[in-house]
């Protein structure tokens, strides 16, 4: 994109646009021949190399973080205040399976078991493959020592 382009939306009085278009002084490189240096030199900041920049922020950002996902239910289409269309909200809780997690909890079915409650009902199970894998670490632990 030409520097004119890139000026003019950056004064732009959209503030989401401005700050899309204005770079910071970071990215912001000379053009070839600018400045005195010995080194070869430098390019423009294109609009893809601006919008790559942008996009390994964003990642770098995202990748820092700890997601936790929340259902979104949309009571309307229209984004209309106090109005709830009740065939589109039962589609979207079918659709992300909340309707199905109800049905199994009435069922009587744990969705999520505490791990103190799965140890106590499965011990006997547990147990004695607990013992069999301490006892083969025990046996190959002694036999490498050896």
């Amino acid at each position: 994109m030409k520097e004119e382009c890139v000026n003019l939306l950056a004064t732009s009085h959209l503030a989401l646009l401005a700050t899309i278009m204005t770079p910071s002084s970071s990215q912001q490189q000379p053009t070839p021949g600018a400045g005195g240096g010995g080194g070869a030199p430098k390019r423009k900041l294109t609009v893809s190399k601006y919008f790559r920049s942008q996009l390994e922020k964003l990642m770098s950002e995202l990748r820092s973080t700890s997601s936790h996902f929340i259902r979104c239910i949309k009571p309307n289409t229209s984004a209309k205040a106090r109005l709830m269309d009740i065939r589109y909200t039962c589609l979207q809780l079918e659709s992300a399976g909340v309707v199905q997690t109800i049905a199994l909890k009435r069922q009587g079915f744990a969705v999520r078991r505490p791990l103190r409650d799965f140890e106590k009902q499965f011990w006997p199970l547990i147990q004695s493959r607990v013992f069999r894998c301490r006892a083969m670490v025990a046996v190959s632990s002694s036999s490498s020592s050896s």
